[in-house]
């Protein structure tokens, strides 16, 4: 027949908190690009169930929910920021001599973590490939923005006339 059949285009937006009433730089940055994406493709977004990006504590209640017609899967957050923690564990990483270790370490105080959702990716992955979707391991791309990150396959992002991250360049799109 001659024409291209379209496979369904799947993204999901990580970013550490999302809401319509959860402000930040990366936050609404993700919020305005899953909107607008939603109207194209289907979007869906993992987040954290924190609020607050001091505390990281768990305020939203986990699971899925709808914000302004996006699908947002929420996963708790392992443990809250101790900010007296935290600011020695800064002030040794920014202003002592120390070792990876301390890094580490100041990465893990500095939050969020969110194992579950680390875990729902591999999970939601092996369930399209069971089901028979077809995934180009070799295009699977992470496009990082900020703290966000926006994970589609390189070869559906072609559809939306996406070009693969590359240092330099910016993200250009059709829609």
């Amino acid at each position: 027949t001659g024409q291209r059949q379209l496979r369904t285009v799947k993204l999901a937006v990580v970013v550490q908190r999302y809401g319509a009433d959860i402000s930040g730089g990366a936050e609404l940055h993700a919020r305005y690009v899953a909107e607008h994406l939603s109207r194209h493709v289907e979007v869906e977004v993992l987040t954290t169930c924190a609020a607050d990006y001091i505390s990281w504590r768990n305020e939203l209640t986990p699971g899925t929910d709808v914000v302004n017609g996006v699908t947002v899967h929420r996963f708790p957050v392992r443990q809250e920021r101790d900010p007296v923690d935290f600011g020695r564990r800064s002030n040794r990483v920014f202003e002592q001599r120390h070792s990876i270790r301390d890094e580490l370490t100041w990465l893990d105080s500095e939050g969020p973590t969110t194992p579950a959702l680390v875990a729902h990716l591999p999970a939601e992955l092996f369930r399209a490939v069971a089901g028979g979707a077809a995934v180009d391991w070799g295009l699977l791309a992470a496009i990082v923005s900020g703290d966000a990150a926006l994970i589609a396959a390189a070869g559906a992002a072609f559809y939306l006339g996406l070009r693969r991250y590359e240092s330099g360049n910016r993200i250009g799109a059709r829609i």
